[in-house]
């Protein structure tokens, strides 16, 4: 599969409780400049979504505000991004790739799912 900005793909699942359930995505960036302060380019965005409207982003990254009070934000430094359930609730999940920033696009990925 290949992404533009904006553009999302979703893959739909049927998981199993008790078996580990595991989205990856890869992608080859090309290069940046030499004087780039971020050096991912083409940047891509993972997001998994199951039953009672949980929602898992790539590489788990999330940050505590001043009040206690969790937020999220995407990962804009790597060119691979996982979510990994350990306890998966059994149902139907939406594996979401989305094209966030891919200035030198169509950027094309691989997606391994296990589970």
């Amino acid at each position: 599969e290949c992404l533009n900005t904006g553009d999302a793909t979703a893959f739909g699942f049927l998981v199993s409780s008790g078996k580990r359930f595991k989205s990856t995505i890869a992608w080859t960036d090309p290069p940046a400049s030499l004087v780039a302060d971020v050096v991912l380019v083409n940047d891509l965005d993972l997001t998994v979504l199951g039953p009672g409207n949980k929602e898992w982003i790539g590489n788990n990254i999330t940050s505590r505000d001043k009040e206690g009070g969790g937020y999220v934000s995407r990962d804009r430094t790597n060119n691979k991004e996982q979510v990994e359930l350990v306890f998966p609730t059994a149902g139907e999940y939406t594996v979401i790739v989305r094209g966030h920033h891919v200035p030198e696009g169509p950027q094309c990925y691989s997606l391994v799912v296990t589970g």
